[in-house]
């Protein structure tokens, strides 16, 4: 699930708060500048703020700049306003662009006078810097291209990208203690308003984070040296441009995923920050969308297994790499798990099972589920070294490093008891879709058992009986509408219903609506669920609503209701009265939905038992509610000589599947190892079921038993 403004930077917050000593930025005298982050998975859906400058001939009042400043400037302007994306300071600026440079690939724009902080940290971008950017603009292009082919001309017959440059407001902006800041940003809306193609990249730190490290303008300290960032973020925003023109509602873990993959491909490295953040915070889920530096690592080494797996290597090729893979992948239209399995002809959770022991061991010489290497050719992960951060692994996640609880990590220590001198039950906990955990264990002969019980379904269970009815999810949902004609109304009649709802916050909605005419015309009605908004994320789901022209509306149902609870709606009097629930959503992410049971109005109620017979399901469906689960669990066994690692054992445990349980037992072996000393791992692939879901681990010296 993608985070939105309103909490991105606080899931950001917390994974600083919780990183060990080990993943800051190098030691240095200098306070370290923030991490780059990147925000386009949550602008894939908003609508660009008004443009009052739109075509604009004369310039806005204030400036101080009115002329370009480098040689070859034309003194041409754009002015574009652009919404704050801290929180704390909404509202939006009407940034005055300047056109520095023209080259055959790419026209570079500055904003001079937006290049100081709310605070007073001066950025500074120099004519020498950007003549080094256009001079590789060329490049990123054609590589872009060649790998995820042609964007559409904006307007037609323009095939130049604008790379609008700028201090992007974000909470970064506002307090130099905030250890995150926004790097770059695609944003359709915006490009679609202006027709034309632009990316939009910060202006920090340009002389550390602009070109190699030989580069003239350089920093004196190395520990903030970041290589080719910029170029980086450049390659990655221009990738989201072009996945969006061949696919634009593609899941955000996919689309991040070859973002990422897209600097790699151009030659500016592995994205190390995103890389680390994941390997330390690898129970992370694949396929539901977090937003957080992990959600990105996860999705970069996935894509980066399958380029492996999938992609062809030569000389002649222009980075190492053919492009039909790459092609494949972005012109696949099912999304998600369905779009990964069709693009490869593979099954998913084959590929899935033998990359989280890859992420772990990293042995391409060894194989795993349906014959695939159970490591990387192109990146080292045991540990990945890179020039920002100490080495790392998930290995080193694992053991109690700094006595710190790593979200890899089961909750208990591991070390020389406890599971020794009898059975050790670990507390029952979720685990969402795709999310591995592993438990590294030490200390036992002449073999450890393992006993899994993770449940068998997922889901929402209905309030009451054995069914109900869902909206489902998914992307730009209009017409998702539940109706029930009610004759003879009396006077004082009001809906009750049972319902469950998780619907993103402020972006997506969900409404009970009446008709007095047949269905001719429609009105929301205020209930005990509703709450009034102003639509503050200026949300499609909200302009394809019946509101979409207020301001307010106390006939909003978002946000999470926490679990079932009994709704309550006074209905207008009339004798044949139409009542519907509709869903909306925007474009990007989803929550689970919406679940209705036990809806009573007039003497009539009805509990899904029997089917839907009375009702005009529109899109919604008539469900249990709960989706199966399939776990896998295995270990990972090293034999060590003399302190080096001689050889790794692996291989998955037996499972039985019944009605509420999936039970998964195994023995490891440790009588002839060196070292006695094994990683245990798991994970639930349950499709495109979104849902967490319950599990319950035990551990003991000899037999497992439950």
């Amino acid at each position: 699930m993608k985070m939105r403004f309103l909490s991105v930077i606080g899931i950001l917050a917390l994974l600083a708060a919780l990183l060990p000593v080990a993943l800051a930025s190098a030691a240095s005298e200098t306070p370290p500048l923030p991490e780059p982050v990147e925000i386009s998975d949550l602008l894939k859906d908003r609508p660009a703020p008004p443009q009052p400058f739109l075509g604009a001939v004369h310039l806005p009042s204030g400036g101080a700049t009115t002329e370009s400043q480098c040689p070859g400037g034309t003194d041409e302007f754009l002015v574009i306003s652009i919404t704050s994306f801290d929180p704390d300071n909404p509202g939006s600026q009407d940034v005055v662009f300047w056109k520095e440079s023209a080259g055959s690939a790419a026209t570079l724009w500055v904003a001079w006078d937006y290049l100081v902080t709310h605070y007073g940290r001066q950025d500074v971008v120099t004519c020498d810097m950007l003549s080094y950017l256009q001079g590789t603009m060329d490049s990123i292009v054609d590589t872009d291209v060649y790998y995820f082919g042609d964007y559409v001309e904006r307007p037609a017959g323009n095939t130049n990208i604008d790379v609008m440059i700028y201090n992007i407001v974000d909470e970064s902006f506002f307090d130099p203690t905030f250890p995150f800041y926004i790097a770059g940003f695609f944003w359709a809306s915006v490009n679609e308003t202006f027709d034309r193609n632009m990316i939009f990249i910060d202006s920090l730190d340009w002389a550390n984070r602009l070109g190699p490290n030989t580069s003239p303008w350089r920093g004196s300290d190395p520990a903030l040296w970041r290589e080719n960032l910029y170029e980086g973020t450049v390659a990655h925003e221009l990738q989201h441009l072009i996945h969006h023109d061949h696919d634009e509602d593609e899941d955000s873990w996919v689309d991040e995923g070859m973002a990422d993959l897209a600097e790699y491909l151009n030659g500016f490295g592995h994205p190390d920050g995103h890389v680390v953040y994941y390997l330390a915070y690898h129970r992370t889920p694949l396929t539901v969308w977090g937003g957080g530096l992990e959600s990105y690592g996860a999705s970069y080494l996935f894509q980066l297994y399958l380029l492996e797996q999938f992609g062809s290597m030569g000389s002649s090729y222009p980075t190492g790499w053919d492009n039909s893979w790459t092609h494949t992948e972005i012109d696949e239209q099912a999304n998600s798990i369905e779009g990964v399995e069709n693009a490869t002809g593979a099954v998913f959770n084959e590929l899935y099972d033998t990359w989280i022991v890859a992420n772990y061991l990293d042995d391409p010489s060894q194989t795993g589920a349906g014959g695939y290497p159970i490591g990387y050719d192109e990146i080292d992960l045991a540990p990945f070294v890179s020039a920002s951060y100490s080495p790392w692994s998930i290995e080193r996640s694992v053991n109690d490093i700094y006595n710190s609880d790593h979200h890899g990590n089961l909750p208990v220590s591991r070390y020389y008891g406890g599971y020794q001198s009898g059975t050790v039950e670990y507390p029952l906990g979720e685990l969402l879709p795709y999310a591995p955990v592993y438990g590294l264990y030490k200390g036992f002969e002449p073999e450890l058992g393992v006993y899994l019980r993770g449940n068998a379904i997922s889901g929402v269970a209905p309030y009451s009986g054995s069914y109900e009815v869902a909206s489902g999810g998914g992307h730009g949902l209009t017409g998702r509408t539940l109706s029930l004609l009610v004759p003879q109304a009396t006077s004082g009649s009001s809906l009750t219903f049972a319902t469950w709802f998780d619907i993103e916050e402020e972006w997506d909605y969900g409404f009970v609506e009446v008709s007095t005419d047949s269905g001719g015309s429609w009105m929301p009605i205020p209930g005990s669920i509703t709450r009034t908004s102003s639509n503050p994320n200026n949300s499609t789901a909200w302009a394809n609503s019946l509101i979409s022209g207020q301001a307010s509306s106390d006939t909003v149902i978002t946000g999470n209701s926490g679990g079932w609870v009994n709704a309550s709606f006074s209905l207008p009097d009339d004798d044949d009265l139409l009542i519907r629930f509709n869903y909306y959503t925007d474009e990007a992410v989803n929550g689970q939905g919406w679940f209705i049971d036990d809806v009573a109005v007039n003497g009539f109620s009805d509990g899904f038992e029997a089917g839907a017979g009375d009702w005009d399901l529109g899109g919604w469906s008539w469900t249990t509610g709960l989706f199966g689960n399939d776990w896998i669990a295995g270990y990972v066994n090293p034999t060590y000589v003399s302190g080096h690692l001689q050889s790794v054992a692996w291989d998955y445990l037996d499972s039985t599947v019944g009605a509420t349980y999936e039970i998964i037992t195994g023995l490891v072996d440790t009588n002839k190892l060196n070292k006695d000393e094994a990683t245990v791992f798991f994970s639930n692939r349950p499709g495109e079921n979104p849902f967490a879901t319950g599990y319950l681990i035990l551990v003991e010296k000899g037999n497992a038993s439950p």
